[in-house]
């Protein structure tokens, strides 16, 4: 809250009232600092996964072509959409109620408890078919 105690009208201010003389940041300077910001919040959180071997997780990605040309002799141009998303989630052990796992709604869900922790994947690609779903299980199950 401000308060007056007194007013003044057309009084002469000096000048120098007016310059700033703190520090300064050009756009430029702002973004690469947020960026750098970001990275380093990346990288710990690569990091973390990291030291709890949750990193190379073995979920099946399906490469889809969109043709874009082609020729009778063969040629073409096209590219390759490696797109698939999924989610992990895991806590441990608990009887209680998972709200987190409420939240996760892809067309392909998978639920399970190992001796730590319980696991829920959502993949929005395909259904995981038994092999893929017992590496998956398997290579989490040694995580930490």
């Amino acid at each position: 809250m401000a308060e007056s105690s007194e007013f003044e009208v057309d009084v002469d201010l000096a000048e120098s009232l007016f310059v700033w003389n703190g520090p300064t940041q050009t756009m430029d300077e702002a973004n690469a600092d947020r960026h750098a910001d970001h990275e380093r919040d990346m990288a710990t959180r690569r990091d973390w996964l990291a030291e709890r071997g949750l990193t190379g997780i073995p979920l099946p990605a399906t490469p889809q072509l969109m043709l874009h040309e082609w020729d009778d002799d063969g040629s073409i141009y096209a590219s390759v959409d490696l797109s698939s998303h999924a989610t992990v989630l895991r806590r441990p052990i608990s009887d209680g109620h998972w709200d987190a796992a409420d939240t996760v709604n892809y067309p392909h869900s998978y639920r399970w408890a190992d001796a730590r922790w319980e696991w829920l994947i959502g993949i929005n690609q395909r259904p995981l078919d038994e092999i893929e779903l017992h590496t998956l299980k398997d290579y989490l199950a040694h995580t930490t």
